[in-house]
């Protein structure tokens, strides 16, 4: 085992950094302070690096995490267990010991803060951007791949499974709590990806099943329960197998079959007990010793028990309870892993999640932070004696590039072990993981997807054909959310020797795994990532996303019908029948026996429907006297049925109404998100021969507000499948009645969030298209019904919608026109309905839409009194309705525009107070409704914007603090921000200017891979302006940059290349916006002469923005 000293020499020579006063040499063992040296121990060399790490991340470090990182598997076990039931006092020891070393004091502490259950280094900390974090678990790792690539490490990797030590301490403690207060249940629940199994079985377990386990809690024995390899139902049975595995020196702790097993534990709890303590006895282990030595079971991938369609309520009822009767045993400790996204219908349909897995008996792993990402990258680098390369132009390492990368992605993980998998399959004879290779595989987001091509490219064309057989196989949608997944496939379901070889050579790229279910060959999978990343597979889901929904119903309703045997829960005639045996027809290969029975069940039924309908024509006058004797019968029974009915569209029209515009108003997207979907599922229930004209349009509202929230959330996929699903139903009303004012209504609201994602996205042509759909349905209402109010106020939110498009394209007169028409349509209405206090924001929002096109055009002073006129108004209605949070968003752009047009004037005050304003309602929004999008990006810009007039006031340590916070604020965004360009360009810029900022010597490849980024996207959206705008500025910033430094040539190229970026869109431009950047480059060029004309504009419309004022006076 390396010494203490060996393990702090591992520390790169750069790994150096400030804390206070003292400069910080981790490799030399070392504290410099006034030019005197101190040699500190290893330990407080060690212990320092953990707090500064944290100080960094501005957390604390709580003694358990202390302990298990500096005293973990680096001391003998033995020695370990010995010391660590006094662990308080050993960290309590180093601790003061560091404090000695660094002239601190407790009761006056400047340096290390006390705080409950760990410490916290308060004084100031700066890292180098180079700074890399040290690796002081140094093993041999040598001879094999040290990462895992798609697979969940197990405890086989447990020397490689570094960057988790955090989540692993909350895991362990949050187990030792549970036995504590005798629930003995956990329930472990994370996004998809985020390495939850891992973390129990190569972090937790190798600590649990030590001698004297951690700190006294220890698994004596354990079992593994996935239930997701579960074949027929039977969730019960398959868990009691699972116990059947536990055993103590030696011995089975239970002795019936596994069937008879789970009756006998639900049954008889004390039985369980009673089996238990037998155990532990021959096992030399009484009562009262080892208070937390425990049986630990673990049942993974719990989301299973509401997903899978083979489990009904009773089976999730039976596996709870026998879960329940397990954890009432004393020495059992159950731990459940769940994706997070399934927690609320777990909570609602299993109860033991309900009843134990809430408060201490909930965990949530998060997704790694930036230094967890690094240590998983580079520990098990360092442990396989293997080197990042080193790039010789613009000097970056490949380890900082996959940390970068890794950070913005959602399935950061998986793709992260897939890459450096396949990089050390590519690099291990030299073992250095070079950026060639890198790129050969495809980089971080490409890697999965080019793998699976690259395989896919390699097959017979029988292989290639059987790629839509051996999808429809594994994909499986969610009935109820339509999540997509993937499904264990028995390899006797391929059909043809095609499917069987691109099987067979997919799971040896590790693409698939193969498995053993019920004794039968299976495969599945490696991750669900590569259903998401790889195009075909994503296409192929997407395309057939409504057949793989619809085939999920009607398995779930055949299933039930097979329990039940009875015939009242056939699906009824019309869309369910249809949507069935379209699936059918589709997913042949997916019908089980009873499926088909199910089918053909159904369909007979429908037959003698008809056939009756036909013969009650027939019959009608015979039976007219007969039910005069029956009449007051059926009218009561009438009577209920259509009570229902009107209470099933009282309830909707209050939810897609009042209820939805409120919640809507406030930003409660997620409230908002699950009562809609509650009438969606009242509607579904319904027989579609049950459904009236208006039960059709309520359901399509409601598939509609569903769309218009997930884009809201930037969900873009299923947006589109809700506001399709929606526009069927809505086609269908019309084709009957083609005059319906509301049906008419709700085409045009399914056509305006259908431009919303296009406009999101960058599609300008589609937008546009949908979006004069929008228009022509408003204008199609106000002649149906010209003094409806209603169809007013749409065809003016229309006129508007258009001219923010024509503002966008350039034709500011077009713009202007379009939103005066809409302006004088909400006079209009507000003539006859003054109390409209939403159409009235409406309006000052649309006059703010025309200030901000007359500031575009060069009348700066005129939008400047205009958008003071309608802050103030704006604000008065804000503060009188605080709960309508959208028009509180409103004010903040409005607040926004005040604050440029402020810059422009020269008004730095009026600017700063504009902006600090906006920023305060933007924080507090945010908080509130932390999954809006928008309202993020916004507040990235934000800050940004306040960085700047910061800059320019020389109040340069609050520029600084406010680019970190856009920084943050925009990287949080990155995550969902994959297909919106705005986003993306707005975090690049903010980066550039950080780093531009920054006068660290790491600075200039910071600032380089900004400009890099912002210039990919400025190519993929070349028709863009703003993304133009972006680009250009942060060209200018690195031209500046290097000509401070006398790289002229370098300078010029960057200068030369802005204007070459700009001069699209030059030509009869008004926008100083565009003009300013064009004329700077110009002046840093030489060639004031070319650009006189535009000098003179700005002159004329009293342009006074500082930075550019300077920028012209300096040439």
């Amino acid at each position: 085992m390396p010494s203490l000293e060996d393990r702090i020499k591992k520390l790169a020579e750069r790994s150096r950094f400030h804390v206070g006063e003292w400069w910080v040499q981790p490799d030399l063992g070392m504290i410099v302070r006034d030019g005197k040296e101190k040699k500190i121990p290893p330990r407080s060399m060690e212990l320092l690096v953990e707090l500064a790490e944290a100080a960094r991340e501005e957390k604390s470090v709580n003694n358990a995490d202390l302990l298990h990182k500096l005293w973990g598997r680096q001391m003998d076990r033995r020695a370990l267990n010995k010391e660590i039931t006094h662990h308080s006092n050993i960290v309590y020891r180093a601790v003061n010991t560091l404090r000695r070393d660094l002239d601190d004091d407790s009761r006056a502490p400047r340096y290390i803060k006390n705080i409950q259950h760990g410490y916290q280094l308060i004084a100031k900390v700066r890292f180098g951007d180079d700074y890399r974090r040290g690796i002081f678990q140094i093993a041999s790792w040598t001879g094999r791949n040290p990462y895992v690539g798609l697979s969940a490490f197990d405890e086989s990797h447990a020397d490689v499974f570094h960057g988790r030590d955090q989540a692993n301490v909350a895991l362990l403690e949050a187990m030792r709590a549970q036995l504590n207060n005798d629930r003995r249940f956990l329930l472990m629940v994370g996004d998809s990806g985020c390495g939850k199994s891992s973390l129990l079985h190569a972090g937790a377990l190798p600590w649990l099943r030590q001698e004297g386990g951690f700190d006294g809690l220890k698994s004596l024995s354990t079992a593994y329960c996935d239930l997701s390899a579960m074949d027929d139902g039977d969730a019960q049975t398959h868990i009691a197998k699972a116990l059947k595995t536990w055993q103590l020196r030696g011995r089975d702790v239970f002795a019936p079959p596994a069937d008879e097993l789970a009756k006998a534990i639900v049954g008889q709890a004390e039985m369980a007990t009673a089996a238990i303590a037998r155990a532990l006895s021959c096992a030399n282990i009484h009562p009262d010793d080892q208070q937390q030595a425990h049986l630990l079971l673990t049942v993974d991938h719990a989301e299973t028990l509401v997903t899978s369609q083979r489990i009904d309520d009773a089976g999730r009822q039976l596996a709870s309870r026998l879960l329940e009767a397990l954890c009432d045993c004393p020495r059992v400790m159950v731990v459940m892993i769940a994706r997070v996204d399934y927690y609320p219908k777990l909570a609602a349909s299993v109860p033991i999640v309900a009843t134990r897995g809430s408060g201490s008996g909930y965990l949530y792993v998060p997704p790694p932070t930036e230094g967890e990402i690094a240590m998983m990258v580079r520990a098990p680098a360092a442990l396989g004696g293997l080197v990042f390369e080193q790039n010789a132009n613009d000097q970056s390492l490949l380890d900082d590039v996959l940390c970068k990368a890794a950070i913005a992605k959602p399935d950061a993980l998986p793709l992260l072990q897939h890459v450096l998998y396949s990089l050390y399959e590519e690099c291990k004879e030299q073992r250095e993981l070079t950026f060639e290779a890198y790129r050969r595989i495809g980089g971080l987001t490409g890697a999965i997807a080019q793998r699976a091509d690259a395989v896919y490219a390699e097959q017979s064309e029988a292989a290639q054909a059987s790629l839509n057989h051996v999808l429809s196989l594994l994909i499986v949608v969610d009935p109820d959310n339509g999540n997509v997944s993937a499904r264990r496939v028995l390899k006797s379901e391929l059909t043809g020797e095609g499917a069987r070889q691109l099987v067979e050579a997919f799971i040896r790229a590790r693409l698939f795994v193969s498995s053993l279910d019920e004794g039968l060959p299976a495969f599945n999978v490696a991750h669900e990532a590569l259903l998401r990343q790889w195009q075909r597979a994503d296409d192929w889901a997407e395309e057939n996303y409504r057949q793989l929904q619809a085939l999920a119903r009607f398995q779930r309703a055949a299933d039930h019908w097979r329990k039940e045997k009875r015939d009242d829960h056939l699906l009824n005639d019309g869309q369910p029948l249809i949507e069935a045996q379209e699936a059918a027809g589709y997913f042949g290969d997916r019908l089980e026996p009873h499926h088909r029975a199910f089918l053909n069940a159904s369909g007979r039924l429908s037959q003698r429907k008809r056939r009756l309908r036909i013969g009650a024509v027939v019959a009608l006058a015979v039976l007219t006297f007969a039910s005069l004797g029956f009449g007051a019968q059926t009218i009561r029974s009438n009577s209920k049925l259509a009570q229902s009915n009107r209470d099933v569209g009282r309830m909707s029209a209050f939810t897609l109404g009042n209820l939805a515009t409120k919640l809507q108003q406030k930003g409660d997207l997620n409230l908002l998100e699950e009562s809609v979907n509650e009438v969606i599922r009242l509607y579904e229930k319904k027989p579609a021969s049950d459904l009236s004209t208006e039960d059709m349009i309520n359901f399509a509202r409601a598939l509609r507000i569903l769309g218009a929230v997930s884009s809201l959330k930037s969900e873009d996929k299923n947006s589109k499948q809700f506001l399709a699903r929606a526009n069927g139903i809505i086609s269908l009303v019309l084709s009957a009645q083609p005059d319906s004012q509301e049906a008419i209504f709700e085409l045009g609201q399914i056509a305006f969030w259908q431009g919303q994602i296009a406009r999101n996205n960058k599609k300008a042509k589609k937008s546009y298209f949908k979006w004069k759909r929008y228009h022509r349905v408003s204008n199609r209402l106000v002649r149906v019904a010209p003094k409806n109010t209603d169809w007013q106020k749409e065809l003016s939110y229309a006129l508007s919608n258009l001219g923010t498009l024509e503002r966008e394209r350039g034709n500011d007169q077009a713009a202007l026109r379009l939103f005066s028409a809409s302006v004088r349509t909400k006079i209009r209405v507000l003539e006859h309905a003054p109390e409209d206090n939403d159409l009235r924001k409406d309006m000052i929002d649309t006059a703010s839409s025309i200030s901000s096109v007359l500031e575009s055009i060069g009348e700066i002073d005129t939008a400047a009194k205009n958008f003071q006129l309608q802050t103030t108004a704006l604000s008065l209605l804000v503060d009188r309705h605080r709960e309508k949070k959208d028009w509180e968003f409103t004010l903040t752009n409005m607040l926004q525009f005040t604050a440029k047009t402020a810059v422009a004037q020269g008004d730095l005050e009026k600017a700063k107070q504009a902006i600090t304003d906006c920023i305060n309602r933007l924080t507090e929004l945010t908080w509130y409704e932390s999954d809006n999008q928008k309202w993020r990006r916004t507040l990235a810009i934000a800050h940004m914007e306040a960085a700047e007039i910061h800059r320019m006031r020389n109040e340069l340590q609050d520029a600084k603090h406010q680019l970190l916070e856009a920084e943050k604020a925009s990287r949080i965004l990155q995550p969902k921000s994959e297909r919106l360009p705005g986003n993306r360009r707005t975090h690049f810029y903010i980066t550039a200017l950080l780093a531009n900022a920054d006068d660290d010597a790491a600075t200039p490849s910071l600032l380089d891979q900004s400009i890099h980024n912002l210039q990919q996207l400025h190519e993929a959206h070349r028709s863009d302006l703003d993304f133009a705008v972006s680009y250009t500025k942060a060209l200018l910033l690195r031209g500046n940059r290097r000509a401070s430094r006398n790289e002229h040539e370098a300078a010029e190229r960057d200068w030369t290349l802005a204007i070459e970026t700009l001069k699209p869109f030059v030509e009869a431009q008004k926008n100083y916006y565009v003009l300013d950047p064009w004329v700077r480059a110009h002046i840093l060029l030489g060639k004031k002469s070319e650009i006189a004309q535009h000098l003179l504009f700005l002159d004329n419309i009293g342009y006074q923005n500082q930075d550019y004022l300077r920028a012209i006076a300096l040439k």
